[in-house]
């Protein structure tokens, strides 16, 4: 697999502006902003109650979400670079801040989630990182190919001795 996925336009935005959703605890999206919906061509009706994948790309390497639930699920926020497509099967690149929400009582009760806009001058590093990730995923069914990227991707941290959400958020700072 490659950079070929990214068929389409790369959507752009305007760099002040956010991507804004909530899910309930199974991912399913309870609120979008305008921004969301303008981005990925959709209408609230089509989105309040989907799964929030319903925008993943295929470039997009599952193993990263398997780890991105880890976090979630243990009460952590979570970063990353995520790239989504629209209904028209354009493409749009975003920061993403992903956070537990929490009830009166301190219980998860979903996740809320914004995403700004990725620096241009970011893409050829994550796509270069992606490829090689989607790479371990080739010919194995869904639940195989997110096993072998997720444990590429743990091992590429821990024999660059990164930890995550400080490597995606000094990335992000060093493309501002």
């Amino acid at each position: 697999m490659s950079k070929s996925l990214l068929k389409g336009k790369d959507i752009s935005w305007n760099e002040d502006q956010v991507i804004i959703s909530k899910t309930n605890l199974k991912g399913e999206i309870i609120y979008t902003n305008r921004m969301f919906m303008e981005i990925a061509g959709y209408h609230e009706e089509d989105l309040i109650g989907t799964q929030h994948n319903i925008i993943r790309h295929p470039f997009m390497p599952r193993g990263i979400f398997k780890y991105m639930w880890e976090q979630l699920k243990s009460g952590k926020e979570f970063f990353a670079f995520v790239v989504n497509q629209a209904t028209n099967e354009d493409h749009y690149w975003v920061f993403a801040h992903i956070t537990p929400t929490k009830d009166d009582f301190g219980k998860t009760n979903g996740y809320y989630s914004l995403r700004r806009v990725m620096p241009q001058s970011l893409k050829p590093t994550i796509i270069k990182l992606y490829a090689q990730i989607l790479a371990t995923e080739s010919g194995l069914n869904k639940k195989e190919a997110t096993l072998a990227s997720y444990h590429f991707f743990k091992q590429y941290l821990k024999d660059n001795e990164l930890d995550y959400n400080r490597y995606i958020c000094d990335l992000y700072l060093e493309h501002i």
